[in-house]
């Protein structure tokens, strides 16, 4: 029989010891190994969530600019509270509407949409338009069987008056006589509204150019209404098309009120940003009202 001493106990002890720390070290490494980007994952997605939400605070200051200034008002305002930041960026005003690749057309992106049940009401005051000779109107069919081709998408009844317009400012209003926009005009080449001749309530006529530059100057709120007034007929048939596509340029450095402020909001958390934009619906561009319409 072997006896073993009190010494060779407490050594085989530390050896036993020191075998289970080794071992459970290693488990603790590779449970923190699996753990350890998880947690980082968790923490990521809490500061990307936390980002999100500052964006948001930026788009509400932003939401809130635009309800206190009106139409039309641009703002870029940083704000920042430690280790947190937001800012916000309104665009209300621009020298194309619509801006490309933001227009309403399902065809095409660079263009806005009118129709019959779908006019245009355009916010034109405070003299932004220094010289309409510069300001440019397209209309066009839209690209219904999507062949890249316009030469088949015509009106029919090139004479025909299909948009009516009307301007509105200082307490007047002239409305299109003799000047309407034909079917013939609509395929897509410019058509510049300067010398257009209206009719205003006292019964003079004038150019659209000589009522504008008289009744539409600073501190002046003055909107230029656009309305389709006759059926959609194509020329190829009995189909109609569901709306006109249009375009404007505006020129000479000049800008005038979008039918959406576009809020663009920005928020940081700890090394996460995050972007994010809101369409604010401009109410007086939006709102086409009191048409008057001579057939």
């Amino acid at each position: 029989m072997k006896w073993y001493t009190s010494s060779s106990l407490a050594g085989f002890s530390i050896i036993v010891a020191m075998g289970l720390v080794v071992v459970i070290t290693l488990m603790v490494l590779v449970l923190l190994e699996a753990m350890v980007p998880f947690a980082r994952g968790t923490k990521g997605i809490e500061e990307s969530v936390a980002a999100y939400y500052i964006a948001e605070s930026g788009i509400e200051e932003g939401i809130l600019y635009v309800t206190e200034n009106g139409v039309g008002d641009e703002d870029a305002d940083p704000l920042s509270a430690a280790s947190e930041d937001f800012w916000y960026v309104i665009t209300a005003q621009w020298d194309m509407i619509p801006p490309a690749g933001e227009g309403e057309s399902e065809f095409d992106t660079d263009w806005n949409t009118i129709s019959p049940a779908n006019p245009l009401q355009l916010e034109v005051g405070n003299a932004s338009i220094s010289d309409w000779n510069n300001v440019e109107f397209y209309f066009r069919v839209p690209d219904l069987d999507r062949d890249g081709s316009f030469v088949d998408q015509t009106l029919s009844g090139t004479t025909t008056p299909m948009i009516h317009w009307s301007i509105s400012g200082g307490g007047d209003t002239m409305n299109a006589t003799g000047s309407h926009v034909l079917a013939g005009d609509i395929d897509g080449t410019a058509i510049n509204f300067a010398s257009k001749t209206g009719i205003d309530l006292q019964k003079n006529t004038s150019f659209l150019s000589a009522f504008y530059a008289t009744h539409c100057g600073w501190g002046v709120a003055c909107s230029l209404k656009l309305s389709v007034i006759h059926p959609l007929e194509l020329s190829s048939g009995d189909t109609t098309a569901p709306y006109l596509e249009y375009r404007i340029e505006i020129g000479n450095g000049d800008t005038i009120p979008l039918r959406f402020a576009r809020v663009q909001g920005s928020g940081k958390s700890y090394g996460f940003k995050k972007d994010i934009q809101a369409n604010i619906p401009q109410q007086t561009v939006i709102e086409a009202l009191d048409f008057t319409i001579f057939q």
